[in-house]
């Protein structure tokens, strides 16, 4: 079971202020690392090729385990106070000595059903959300 450690901004929980650090379990249901290399051809003027090598950044694709309830509650603050850019510390997989320092790299969420029981409040819900390392 990973961690989160964020800033509550949006969509506060009724315990939670604005501006208070908040740490919550949530379980990782996937996360995929890649590396993001941004090079470019370039003509120099006198003929030949050169690359232009512009920097690398390490990426996360993070699947959210399924939840519900008070637990979708706190997903949904931390995405939302997330989303604005500001950096958050993960522990990936709850075992790392320190924890890695991201910020969002994607464009939103959008929340799909997992399981549907009929009732708003007990429909499971995954997310999934791309950070990247500060």
């Amino acid at each position: 079971m990973g961690m989160v450690t964020f800033t509550a901004r949006a969509s506060l929980m009724p315990e939670h202020q604005d501006g208070q650090a908040v740490s919550f379990e949530v379980d990782f249901q996937d996360a995929k690392r890649r590396r993001d290399v941004r090079k470019y051809p370039h003509r120099a003027i006198s003929g030949p090729l050169e690359t232009l090598y512009e920097g690398a950044d390490t990426l996360w694709d993070l699947d959210l385990a399924p939840t519900f309830g008070d637990q979708q509650a706190r997903v949904k603050e931390f995405l939302d106070s997330t989303a604005r850019g500001g950096t958050f510390r993960i522990w990936i997989y709850g075992t790392e000595a320190a924890p890695i320092t991201v910020r969002r790299a994607d464009k939103g969420y959008t929340s799909q059903p997992f399981s549907r029981t009929g009732t708003l409040s007990r429909d499971y819900y995954t997310q999934r959300i791309t950070v990247i390392e500060q």
